[in-house]
């Protein structure tokens, strides 16, 4: 079965939009925002959105060739959303901002898509298209696919800018919280990159309390469906996420998810990378690290290299002498599952074993699942490939003596035979 077979409930129930958040977050690799945030977001959303269909996604072959789609996300720090109460309309903000200018070029806005998987990130363009609907009565229909099968350290890192026809990704622009008023600064610039993008924008969300929403890669119905070259959205992951989260709510085991995700094309299989062990005090500069988790009855430990988003995962030798082993690495999926009942997440919140949460959701002296899953096919493109394992490499120069020499990528089903 092909993801984008999986057939959504029409019009999409709150619980339904809860399974996705679930399911998205899953597959996020860490990043995505924080699950918490998510289900408050979630509250946030008018109780009529939920009867009506345009918050059931619409698959990319329906699109009309003529209408246009962007993507919208979250910049800043997600201790600022959580501890604070803010980022919740940032996001919507920046969504106006966009939309106003295109529609004055005579452009037409009908679709949201997300710009990767995650609790937030996913969320983001139902909760806009709800306030939307619910402010002017007008549809936002959100798009069944999306551009990177997980989370991504940067904006770049998707197949709208790595892989056949590349999409700009200005016009863009990034605005401010704020309920009535809020600033707001456009990227007009066709010829941006989304790393000078996201640098540029991320100083104005420094001077925002570190709060910002994102709207950028503004592209006709026409442009994401999958024609020969084209291939820039990961097609059904909204009901993939939906199906994920489903049975994750319903406390199915890790094995019935591995043999529902395995039945997929293309296949999607579970690695178990270390089981119930405690996350020790990881080394940090800013949202760089590496998370330490050891499991004292195996005597097993892992580190996870993390920028926002699960980077990489290396096993250390027993033996201090040694060099130790790598188990995964992006842009393979590695996730965070809470491995003991009632676990809290920051922002108050107590989730069942089982339960994917994002990187901003663990705690120290808790317990936690570490899984690896291969990223999909399509992800792992060269362009895209390549950029990884720069990322990678910076970010384990950044934060480790004892250097990992990371030079290439190696599929996770290649490290865990």
């Amino acid at each position: 079965m092909k993801p984008e077979d999986i057939i959504l409930p029409s019009p999409l129930a709150k619980d339904d939009v809860k399974s996705i958040i679930l399911g998205a977050c899953f597959f996020a690799s860490g990043g995505g925002g924080p699950l918490q945030m998510a289900l408050n977001m979630l509250d946030r959303m008018p109780e009529e959105a939920f009867s009506d269909k345009s918050l059931t996604p619409i698959n990319a072959d329906e699109l009309e060739d003529d209408k246009m789609a962007f993507v919208v996300c979250d910049m800043g720090s997600p201790d600022q959303a959580i501890k604070y109460g803010k980022g919740y309309s940032a996001p919507v903000n920046a969504f106006k901002a966009l939309k106003g200018y295109l529609e004055k070029k005579g452009e037409k806005v009908s679709y949201l898509m997300p710009i990767e998987m995650g609790a937030v990130n996913t969320l983001l363009p139902y909760y806009i298209a709800s306030k939307w609907k619910a402010e002017t009565g007008e549809e936002i229909r959100v798009i069944n696919g999306d551009p990177s099968s997980r989370s991504v350290p940067t904006i770049g890192l998707t197949l709208l800018h790595t892989k056949g026809n590349r999409i700009p990704i200005c016009p863009a622009v990034v605005a401010s919280d704020g309920e009535e008023e809020f600033e707001s600064q456009l990227f007009e610039d066709p010829n941006i990159d989304p790393d000078t993008l996201q640098y540029a924008a991320g100083k104005f969300v420094a001077g925002w309390d570190k709060v910002g929403g994102l709207a950028c890669y503004p592209a006709r119905g026409s442009d994401l469906k999958n024609e020969e070259g084209k291939n820039q959205l990961i097609r059904g992951s909204m009901g993939l996420a939906w199906k994920t989260g489903q049975m994750i709510r319903n406390g199915e085991p890790l094995e019935n998810l591995q043999k529902f995700l395995q039945e997929m094309e293309p296949p999607i299989k579970i690695y178990m990378l270390i089981e119930d062990a405690m996350n020790v005090p990881p080394e940090e500069i800013l949202d760089i690290g590496k998370y330490l988790l050891q499991n004292q009855q195996t005597e097993e430990s892992l580190y996870v290299y993390y920028e926002n988003e699960n980077l990489l995962v290396w096993r250390p030798a027993k033996d201090e002498r040694l060099m130790g082993d790598l188990r995964a690495m992006g842009p393979d999926i590695i996730s965070f599952l809470t491995s003991r009942d009632k676990t809290p997440i920051t922002g108050g919140g107590v989730v069942p074993k089982g339960t994917p949460v994002s990187n901003a959701d663990t705690l120290l002296n808790y317990r936690y699942t570490v899984i690896g899953m291969n990223a999909h096919n399509n992800i792992r493109n060269p362009p895209m490939v390549i950029n990884f394992v720069k990322t990678i490499e910076e970010t384990i120069r950044q934060i480790d003596k004892k250097a990992i020499n990371i030079t290439e990528y190696y599929p996770i089903e290649e490290l865990n035979p």
